[in-house]
């Protein structure tokens, strides 16, 4: 029945049911949940602790009170969590507001200094989006860069707020029961649940069948090999019989049939190979002999390791067919982590570049400078045109985000590592455009353009000279110079791939 977000009608009720309790709390602390741009603030009020949800975008915006508790592990933690707590903590709510008509709103703050600040939440759109502002309307962070025209929303600037919605009287009832913000709250909670299941469920199965197949595989292949091993003497016995008799064969002969040693009233046939001279043919047989008796004891370690691997796998498989809810599913999870099978959930503070094999085939002899995005992401940067052409266009994957400075500078080229299926926030974009600034003919100037795009759209054409590269889809961000992030990012410096 609800399926989109709050409409502009929900929303002003909600706020109508909002207002009282805000004006009456102070923030307690903040958190962001990890792989959103929600934001969390955990309120002190005289009836107690509540936390106040907001989702900026999609089928799941809305600002409401909530019930529901999240695990720490759900927090994503970094820069941006540890400056929005240092602005907020202990400010007092002082109202809110809405624009006639409009799915956006304003929570006002004052600070313990007695400084004034604004929250502006817009709940339109894919994604949406919050912004802090200080008492000039000037923004001092944002859930993330959004791609508008005629707005600039970027740190620093003035905040805008959107033009007018189109149709804003033709808007709906209000779908949801009073008390409308506990009736939101519990919806929407059902919402993400659901949302969340299906895709941990989608998630899990792959993650389990992919192990099982593989387990299943080795077995096999060391299955197939064991058996291999009981044919040791036989091996050697062909190999004896063609250096006994096949000198004797014609040159182009095809096989060769021998007395069977065990059986005087019998023969054998041995395939033979025109191509080689029977002293190979015999050494090659001889060799697989060595190197299957070499073997042996090995394969059977290994299988059985992995078959001890397999069962847990298989257990998993009978517990994830009866998992039927969020915190069961979590649970699997973990224990799936703790089996080796899926990278364990880790805060962006204790996140460093996870190994890569193909990675590091690509990267192999190119001493590429690393570090570390305040999510965890690696970051490559190209130190020649040579490492600039490969970072470009053999390296970077297509999910990966792709950055240079802009403005006619000559820079580095500069990549995001990026997992399947994850964005960058904004916090790593700037971390990257920092990169990009710093290692390049700007790195002097006090601010500049950066622009970047997905890994896909980056092409290298024929001819063109070495470090050059053709774009599509690109956006820009403008870097300003941030000491403090510059050297956290040269700080993470990968050994001795750092500048």
């Amino acid at each position: 029945m609800h399926s989109s977000g709050l409409s502009a009608t929900e929303l002003s009720e909600v706020l109508a049911e909002l207002g009282p309790v805000l004006r009456q709390a102070t923030v307690r602390d903040i958190a962001r949940l990890d792989g959103k741009d929600d934001l969390l603030f955990f309120l002190d009020t005289p009836d107690g602790h509540r936390a106040l949800h907001i989702v900026t975008g999609g089928r799941r915006a809305r600002i409401t009170l909530t019930k529901r508790r999240f695990h720490k592990r759900e927090f994503l933690t970094g820069p941006l969590v540890d400056r929005l707590r240092q602005r907020l903590l202990g400010c007092a709510f002082e109202g809110v507001s809405q624009p006639q008509g409009e799915k956006s709103c304003g929570l006002t703050l004052i600070d313990p200094e007695g400084n004034h600040l604004a929250l502006q939440i817009e709940l339109f759109g894919a994604r949406g989006l919050w912004c802090l502002v200080d008492e000039h309307g000037d923004i001092l962070e944002l859930s993330r860069l959004p791609n508008v025209t005629g707005r600039e929303i970027r740190p620093g600037a003035r905040y805008v707020a959107p033009p007018p919605r189109e149709g804003a009287a033709e808007d709906p009832p209000s779908r949801f029961a009073q008390p409308v913000a506990a009736a939101v709250d519990a919806w929407f909670t059902d919402f993400d649940r659901e949302q969340e299941v299906t895709r941990l469920r989608k998630n899990l199965t792959g993650v389990i069948d992919r192990a099982a197949r593989k387990l299943q595989h080795k077995i096999d292949g060391l299955a197939r090999q064991r058996k291999e091993i009981h044919r040791i003497p036989e091996i050697r016995q062909q190999a004896d019989m063609l250096l006994a008799y096949g000198f004797s064969q014609a040159t182009g002969a095809t096989s060769l049939t021998v007395p069977d040693p065990n059986d005087p009233d019998h023969t054998l046939t041995y395939p033979l190979d025109p191509s080689q001279s029977i002293q190979a043919q015999a050494d090659k047989l001889y060799k697989r002999a060595r190197k299957l008796t070499d073997g042996a004891e090995i394969a059977v370690e290994r299988q059985a390791k992995a078959e001890a691997a397999l069962e847990p796998v298989i257990r998993c498989r009978e517990e994830f067919d009866a998992c039927d809810d969020l915190d069961s599913l979590l649970g699997l999870q973990d224990r799936l982590a703790t089996l080796g099978l899926i990278q364990a959930t880790r805060s962006a503070k204790t996140t460093g570049p996870v190994k890569d094999r193909k990675l590091q085939k690509a990267t192999k002899g190119y001493n590429f400078r690393r570090f570390t995005s305040s999510e965890g992401y690696l970051i490559l940067v190209g130190r020649t045109n040579r490492e600039n052409d490969r970072l470009s266009v053999a390296v970077a994957r297509g999910n990966d985000l792709w950055f240079h400075v802009g403005q006619g500078y000559a820079g580095s080229h500069v990549v995001i590592r990026l997992p399947r299926g994850k964005t960058a926030s904004l916090e790593s974009l700037l971390d990257a455009g920092t990169l990009a600034h710093y290692f390049s003919k700007a790195r002097n100037a006090p601010r500049c353009e950066v622009i970047y795009t997905q890994a896909k759209n980056v092409r290298k054409p024929k001819g063109v000279p070495p470090g050059s590269v053709t774009t599509t889809g690109t956006k820009t961000v403008l870097v300003a110079r941030e000491e403090d992030r510059l050297r956290r990012l040269l700080d993470s410096a990968d050994g001795g791939h750092g500048p």
